[in-house]
């Protein structure tokens, strides 16, 4: 038997781990300093499954095409990770990597960080050079530690900015770059830094632009970021895809050039998990470079590594008719036991509770059409702080798990935020939907108005003087949603439709609404004629596209109309339980709380009448 082959290195940092840990565990970042190659990602066979394959990759090392099957990282967050790949060809059998991150016992304010690394040789022939190629990896690690602790400690180069800046075209960058500073809608300044951006970048900070990390990379804000990226996409910058993204993983199981360009339900091959593709969750927009512009290589150098996921606490393999340990957050908190196939648990993690905890599989429940939050009916799981999840397998297969946050700060702009920018049916307006084409939202705030007394209107002042009080009106309305993030989805008459990501800026847009039309009236004819009236309500609902925007219908959409029925002038209903939710109501005050039966909905609904304040009575 040909025995393995190790080594390991050991640098110490002048910073504590939770510093080191964002960088070590970004394996795709770390591999292409390492000078690794990208990776071709094949499809996973049914019997690879059953050993708990994640995937099989295809790269090469030296002049050696290498295909290997990849099992899942082993990791907890902070503190180490460890991958294991079994080659199917080549002269090498097995290859094991670990990064360990250990508090320095010396000083408080600094850590060890050790890499081992061990290669198994198909025969003793290849033993000298596995010797050698060990040797060659540890010293390319070492010397990526000690970088950055220079960058980390003293403020030395960033260690990922040694990245290759591949395939810039100058003469047709600088033309694009013109057309978007010429055509953008934000501050110029903001262009002109993604611009820049987009030339002088690495590669891999450019392969994939999420908006909101680029935001916060650039210290800019994530709305005028989103635009000036848009407005890109016909300056020829810059090029729109969607990205469908599995709620459990997070990793996106596809990118399509439009958004009707997929068909739900999505399915995720790393977790094995089929789900719901809703614009508000699954599904997000993403930016690639125009090959016109620069080409850079989009293939991953590693895809699976724990710095993609972010919310992942901790993540092992429960073997066959074994079990994998989990260890626990350190904060209280709410989390998620995730079992790869769509088999999951809530967990509690609170202080109290027993610091060890086993759990067979049979205790998960399956995560139905691939929901992001727990609906089962049994009691989350109790667990202390730092405490130990172990995870029985009883079945025949290994089963990959997990532990994630229940509830995390995303940085997707997904494909319902960016749909409502008024700014994209203008700039990107062909990448809606296809007509008739209808995808899920899981929650969406709607927005109805009335007009009260435009009726008599016509018929006492005339049809042109009532349709530009009506027609300026929309004005008015359009600016306050706006002011809000919201989006005008359509008019209906002498009303509005209007659409928010979230209740509380619809509330505040009400409000905003209502005291801009009491101005309005009081400077225009007939103004003293008319009333404004208005209601909201959120929930899940499918959109389509229609008059190249996009439209909604469902229940939701029926009882927000409704609620804006239940107004009078000057008032907006909303339902209770949502407006004790929210913190800012802007201008508007609870004047009455009332219970009102609403036609498709079985129970009678609490609801409050707002106005305005300066319009409430005393």
């Amino acid at each position: 038997m040909v025995a393995s082959v190790s080594g390991s290195v050991a640098v110490t940092l002048r910073v504590p781990r939770e510093q080191v840990w964002p960088f070590v565990a970004d394996t795709d970042r770390v591999n292409r300093v390492l000078g690794n190659a990208a990776v071709d990602i094949l499809p996973v066979d049914e019997a690879a499954k059953e050993r708990g394959v994640m995937f099989v990759g295809a790269t090469h090392f030296g002049p050696l095409k290498i295909v290997y099957d990849e099992y899942p990282f082993d990791f907890v967050a902070g503190r180490y990770f460890s991958v294991r790949r079994i080659l199917r060809s080549g002269p090498v059998e097995e290859i094991s990597y670990r990064v360990d991150l250990r508090d320095d016992p010396n000083n408080r304010d600094a850590c060890v960080a050790e890499v081992v690394l061990t290669l198994l040789p198909r025969n003793a022939l290849v033993s000298p050079v596995s010797h050698l190629a060990v040797r060659e990896v540890l010293a390319k690690n070492r010397k990526f530690l000690e970088d950055l602790d220079g960058h980390l400690a003293v403020g030395g180069s960033h260690p990922f900015q040694v990245d290759a800046i591949h395939g810039v075209d100058n003469d047709r960058f600088e033309i694009a770059r013109r057309s978007l500073l010429a055509h953008q809608p934000g501050p110029p300044r903001v262009a002109e830094k993604i611009a820049e951006y987009l030339a002088h970048a690495p590669d891999a900070d450019v392969v994939k632009l999420r908006p909101y990390e680029v935001a916060d990379a650039l210290n800019l804000d994530r709305r005028e970021t989103l635009v000036a990226l848009l407005a890109a996409v016909p300056a020829g910058l810059v090029e729109l895809r969607w990205a469908v993204v599995c709620p459990s993983c997070q990793a996106p199981s596809g990118t399509f050039p439009t958004l009707d360009a997929f068909a739900p339900p999505g399915h995720c091959d790393l977790c094995d998990l089929t789900y719901a593709v809703a614009l508000d969750e699954a599904v997000e927009a993403v930016f690639v470079p125009h090959p016109a512009v620069r080409r850079i290589e989009a293939r991953p150098f590693c895809l699976a590594g724990p710095g993609r996921l972010p919310h992942v606490i901790a993540q092992a393999m429960a073997p066959p008719s074994g079990e994998a340990s989990l260890v626990v957050a350190a904060n209280p908190g709410r989390f998620r036991l995730f079992a790869r196939g769509g088999f999951y648990r809530a967990v509690t993690v609170e202080e109290g509770a027993p610091t060890e905890l086993r759990v067979p599989l049979s205790a998960l429940d399956p995560l139905e059409g691939g929901e992001t939050a727990a609906k089962t009916t049994r009691p989350p799981l109790r667990v202390a702080p730092g405490g130990t999840i172990y995870v029985q397998n009883t079945e025949a297969a290994a089963r990959p798990v997990k532990l994630e946050h229940l509830q995390f700060a995303s940085r997707a702009a997904t494909a319902l935020a960016v749909s409502q920018l008024p700014e994209f049916a203008r700039l990107v307006g062909r990448d809606l939907l296809r007509p008739g084409t209808p995808l899920s939202v899981s929650r969406v705030a709607l927005l109805f108005s009335d007009l009260v007394g435009s009726t008599a209107l016509y018929a006492s002042v005339g049809d042109a003087a009532a349709f530009r009080l009506v027609a300026d009106h929309f004005d008015v309305l359009k600016a306050a949603m706006e002011a809000e993030g919201g989006v005008v989805v359509k008019t209906m008459g002498d009303a509005v439709m209007a659409s928010f990501p979230e209740e509380g800026a619809l509330v505040r847009a009400a409000g905003k609404a209502l005291e801009a039309f009491e101005e309005f009236c009081g400077r225009t004819p007939h103004g003293a004629a008319v009333g404004l009236k208005l209601g909201g309500y959120a929930g899940p609902c499918y959109v389509i596209r229609a008059n190249e925007t996009l439209d909604y219908f469902g229940q939701t959409v029926n009882v927000a109309a409704r609620l804006q029925g239940l107004a009078g002038a000057g008032e907006h209903i909303a339902l209770a339980s949502a407006w004790d939710a929210i913190a800012d109501h802007g201008p508007l005050r609870e004047v009455e709380r009332f219970t009102a039966q609403v036609k498709g909905v079985p129970e009678p609904l609490v609801l409050v009448r707002a106005r305005c304040e300066r319009a409430a009575p005393p």
